[in-house]
């Protein structure tokens, strides 16, 4: 660092520099295994209906590093990270071959992720990360489709000095896009805005946070 900011008279401040060096170096290694997603779908007339689950997987890191802070040490270890089981279910109706409603439910359950550290201690760091997303496609002519789609933007964290603890901060994120057909030729182009905001509310001072985001 530079130093340390120190009072001095009548509202002055000076900057009292210390001499200090700190050298933290070393990799880490992860492994892990993701046996994917499962699915089912079913098709009744102009319904379809599906199911998916991502199965639960862990990821391991193994780490070793060197520390020098006046004086040398070396630390190694093993992290744990354990996902649960995760699932999702859809509807699409399509009421005519040119139109086509779709929407489902993600069941993103964050909340059951646990982290264990190289002293064996458990936490659990996430919030459940619920959300719903829905669009629709029209197709007015043979060779053009219009799309437009929602989503919620749900976070694994919740704001500071939230009304409803536990409660995980959430924004939106809409979807525009078309697509032409031309013999074998298809063109895809779609734009999404993302916006979320929130206020993390402390003793002292309220922080107001937003981010927009643009994808084309």
């Amino acid at each position: 660092g530079r130093g340390i900011f120190k009072f001095k008279y009548n509202n002055e401040f000076y900057l009292d520099p210390l001499e200090w060096n700190y050298l933290k170096e070393g990799d880490s290694r992860y492994r892990g295994r993701y046996l994917g997603i499962v699915g089912v779908s079913y098709r009744w007339e102009r319904f379809i209906l599906g199911f998916a689950l991502r199965l639960p997987f862990s990821i391991r890191r193994d780490y070793e590093y060197s520390i020098t802070d006046g004086e040398s040490s070396f630390e190694r270890g093993t992290e744990w990270v354990y996902y649960p089981t995760l699932y999702s279910f859809g509807l699409s109706i399509i009421p005519s071959d040119r139109l086509i409603l779709s929407g489902d439910y993600i069941l993103n359950n964050y909340g059951g992720v646990r982290y264990k550290d190289a002293e064996g201690n458990e936490t659990k760091p996430w919030l459940n990360s619920n959300y719903y997303r829905f669009g629709v496609e029209y197709k007015p002519f043979r060779w053009l489709s219009l799309r437009w789609g929602y989503r919620e933007d749900v976070k694994v964290f919740a704001s500071e000095g939230a009304a409803l603890i536990g409660e995980p901060v959430s924004g939106s994120v809409y979807a525009f896009g078309f697509g032409i057909y031309i013999n074998n030729l298809v063109i895809d182009v779609g734009y999404i805005y993302g916006y979320i905001k929130y206020l993390d509310e402390w003793a002292s001072n309220i922080n107001c946070n937003y981010r927009k985001s643009h994808e084309v």
